[in-house]
């Protein structure tokens, strides 16, 4: 598929990956690579902030190696963005790849995590009392 489009006419391929919209895009310096984080909300000033801090983090680590984090106007998703040099269709699915992988990540980063519920510690008394009931 990609290579077809690769040798195609089209100026666009969109896609939907593992539950998010990906897409490629022609551009005139080449073929930009572009994936959405699928967060189930809108991302507001306390999210958008600490995407900003990651996104910083994130570039100081692995520099030019790190998607471009962008916030959409039209859709309020965030998307990765990266510019692969695509003349090959090996080196753009490896890009399509570490794409994916940093938006997966992206997504662990800023989904809320839900905290399992705990039971209440029993007292040992209680516990033995309840046990005595059952044998009796």
């Amino acid at each position: 598929m990609l290579e077809r489009w690769l040798n195609g006419g089209a100026s666009m391929l969109k896609l939907e990956i593992d539950g998010g919209a990906v897409a490629i895009v022609r551009q005139s310096s080449g073929v930009a690579c572009s994936a959405a984080i699928p967060l189930h909300t809108v991302p507001d000033e306390p999210m958008l902030a600490r995407a900003l801090q990651l996104a910083d983090a994130a570039h100081a680590q692995f520099q030019e190696d790190t998607a471009v984090l962008s916030l959409s106007p039209q859709d309020e998703q965030f998307w990765l963005w990266m510019w692969p040099d695509a003349d090959d269709v090996m080196q753009l699915c490896r890009s399509l790849e570490t794409l994916l992988n940093q938006r997966d990540v992206w997504l662990s980063l800023l989904t809320p995590r839900t905290k399992a519920a705990v039971s209440a510690p029993l007292n040992l008394s209680t516990l033995a009392f309840l046990q005595g009931e059952r044998h009796a």
